[in-house]
């Protein structure tokens, strides 16, 4: 085999060991984990630890309204007031924000029903966008993705998302205006390993590229 082509390919099977990101679109469905209906007593805390994996923080020192019964609709299938399907919703405050949900063991999906609150009641300074920072159990970003709740119906949909980059240890949120989540879903998952068909390859070609070199040796 070409030496030059031999190590080219070691490069290639490195890198697709190595690349991982986030996938969007995941369906609520695809989700049979854990959910978070925001249920529990109310409570205001710059921190909480829900109970089932997942901690909230503040890392804005604005702490967040949990468990709120209030005046925001989250979905058709709500009531007058409250989440998506119930009384009870996950709400920041009013301005700009960003907050984190941590998970010490690690998941492989997650997703989440939810909006800019403040782009609903057209405000200027919310843009609708709400941007979410995937961090893997190293806490290294693995990808960043902008859901886009503009809209009349936008709190209708499911933002989903999966990771092929081992585990996520934690999901960062920030926006331009106040957030209001519900229906929090996750997978649990163990740290991941580059996938085994990647790996073999990766090993071929090493296997290979010494042969080459003792056969260069010898002449």
């Amino acid at each position: 085999m070409n030496l030059k082509l031999l190590l080219a390919s070691i490069a290639l099977c490195a890198s697709a060991a190595t690349q991982a990101g986030i996938v969007e679109g995941i369906d609520v469905t695809g989700i049979t984990g854990t959910v978070e209906q925001f249920n529990g007593l109310p409570v205001t805390a710059s921190t909480y630890d829900f109970g089932n994996g997942m901690v909230y923080t503040s890392l804005t020192g604005d702490p967040a309204q949990i468990n709120f019964d209030g005046f925001y609709v989250l979905g058709a299938l709500a009531g007058a007031n409250g989440g998506f399907e119930g009384s009870k919703y996950f709400a920041t405050g009013a301005g700009p924000t960003t907050f984190a949900f941590s998970f010490a063991g690690g998941v492989k999906r997650f997703g989440f029903h939810g909006t800019e609150a403040l782009s609903e009641d057209g405000s200027p300074a919310a843009d609708g966008i709400i941007d979410v920072t995937f961090y893997d159990m190293n806490n290294a970003v693995i990808d960043t993705v902008h859901a886009n709740s503009l809209g009349m119906w936008s709190w209708d949909d499911f933002y989903g998302y999966e990771t092929d980059a081992g585990a996520i240890g934690r999901v960062e949120f920030s926006g331009t205006g106040g957030m209001v989540l519900d229906n929090v879903a996750f997978d649990s998952a163990a740290a991941a390993v580059p996938e085994p068909g990647s790996l073999a390859l990766l090993g071929l070609g090493l296997a290979g590229f010494a042969v080459a070199r003792r056969k260069t040796a010898r002449k």
